[in-house]
């Protein structure tokens, strides 16, 4: 029997629910329709299962090519595995890039922990209240000022 990949032996462990047998007795060699008896529906549903465990899409055009379990387990490995990072000098991959929402407030001091950054926010930017700025009401036109409008032309 061949080793799988964790993705792998996700993938036959759908298939082996989807067909109600053992994931051993299921094989990256088996054809999925002359070996393992799939009709197109099971096919269909099985297929929609990965792309929701896997969050990606398997277009039509692709559909012929997967003929084997072999041929989805590399489809989806290919779509779904990222791409190495590239080395840097001192041979560690560099981290990945914080989203927008991890980020620390400016000013804030960091510190390495276990699971990585940990961001302690000075307590100046906490407790600093937010200046509000009044909006201008707009009406989408033109609006000329009310006292000059009024007091032209009139003597007082």
């Amino acid at each position: 029997m061949t080793d799988l990949s964790p993705i792998g032996q996700q993938i036959q462990e759908a298939l082996a629910t989807s067909l109600q047998r053992e994931p051993s007795t299921i094989h990256p060699e088996n054809h999925l329709r002359d070996d393992l008896g799939l009709d197109s529906l099971v096919l269909f549903e099985w297929l929609y299962e990965l792309e929701k465990a896997f969050d990606l899409e398997i277009p039509n055009e692709d559909l012929p090519n997967l003929q084997t379990l072999g041929d989805v387990i590399t489809y989806v490995e290919a779509r779904v595995t990222p791409p190495p990072l590239p080395a840097t000098s001192t041979g560690v991959p560099p981290s990945p890039a914080r989203s927008a929402h991890t980020k620390a407030a400016p000013g804030a001091t960091r510190s390495r922990t276990k699971s990585g950054l940990a961001s302690t926010d000075s307590p100046a930017i906490n407790n600093a209240p937010v200046p509000s700025t009044p909006r201008a009401r707009t009406t989408g036109k033109a609006e000329k000022p009310k006292a000059a409008a009024k007091g032209k032309g009139k003597k007082q």
